[in-house]
């Protein structure tokens, strides 16, 4: 597996599973991998992509979004 980063990407509402596949099978093609996410009200998936295909999936437009994954905290500390 070629080294990369953690991300979460989150897909538009409207993403059939079909495309969320496609896009998991694209990172794993590229030497990635891919943990299942939620598929309710958000359609997400957390993934290991490697640096130099994060802009190609910037392109797809079924993806609203991809950020680095990391803790997530609701308060600020003071």
């Amino acid at each position: 597996m070629t080294a990369g980063t953690k991300y979460v990407v989150m897909f538009k509402p409207s993403t059939k599973p079909e495309v969320v596949q496609d896009v998991t099978n694209q990172i794993i093609q590229a030497g990635g991998s891919v943990k299942p996410g939620g598929s309710t009200t958000i359609i997400w998936i957390s993934a290991v992509i490697p640096d130099s295909f994060v802009s190609s999936l910037g392109s797809n437009a079924h993806i609203e979004s991809i950020e680095n994954d990391g803790p997530v905290t609701t308060q600020h500390s003071h």
